[in-house]
């Protein structure tokens, strides 16, 4: 029984030195002390990741490591992640855990509008042929459509007639009468749409011209009276 019993205690006690030599091993962020000598190993963690193209989609995460004791045993890889933010935890081979937050973003459909534009009425006529500028924009999520509409306004900007229809961007060439009008902007993909607007003046820089007519001389009636012909200016 004494052999017994000393073998146990030994099995024991190389059990015990060899959890802490395990545990010794584990340093970093979710590392816990024990007792026992070693330096350590530390396993580092780090992550890329791709946003979701669209809300409701999904990005994904690529969490990688370095250090600890190799093989790594779980949370290495290419992961799919919804929108939000979740915590990955590599764990090596001895079972030392290092972990990374990641935050996933939906890319968010965005439009901005040109600068205000100006341009003066075509020699001789009151409108003009403008080509409107396009407005930038990104995070278009799938298909999307690009088109634009617009109303007259006043000095202040106030509206002074309806909106037309909408149009196509490939129809942004458009014959303007004198005046000023708000130019709006629309993108609309699989998520929804946005919009934005800018002003558009054009100017009638031209005086009105008036020629006269040649000099008439006519001949008086008996009532010293007569007709005067018509002078078109």
């Amino acid at each position: 029984m004494k052999g017994l019993s000393l073998r146990v205690m030994i099995l024991t006690v190389a059990m015990l030195a060899g959890a802490a030599q395990l545990t010794a091993q584990c340093s970093g962020p979710m590392s816990v002390g024990v007792q026992g000598s070693g330096s350590g190993l530390t396993c580092s963690v780090s992550e890329t990741h791709i946003n979701a193209q669209c809300p409701g989609e999904n990005g994904s995460v690529t969490i990688t490591a370095t250090g600890g004791t190799q093989p790594y045993l779980m949370g290495v890889g290419t992961f799919s992640q919804p929108v939000g933010t979740q915590i990955y935890t590599v764990t090596d081979f001895v079972g030392c855990m290092s972990s990374v937050s990641v935050t996933i973003t939906a890319n968010l459909r965005f439009i901005s509008c040109p600068a205000n534009q100006s341009k003066n009425v075509d020699p001789g006529v009151c409108n003009t042929s403008v080509t409107l500028a396009l407005p930038t924009t990104s995070g278009v999520c799938g298909s999307s459509i690009l088109e634009f509409r617009y109303r007259t306004v006043d000095a202040a900007n106030n509206p002074t007639g309806p909106y037309n229809a909408y149009a196509p961007s490939g129809n942004n060439t458009v014959l303007f009468d004198r005046g000023k009008y708000e130019v709006e902007w629309r993108l609309s993909d699989g998520s929804g749409s946005s919009v934005c607007s800018f002003y558009l003046t054009i100017i009638d820089n031209q005086a009105p011209a008036i020629i006269c007519p040649a000099n008439q001389s006519i001949t008086a009636n008996a009532s010293c009276s007569g007709k005067i012909g018509d002078w078109i200016a």
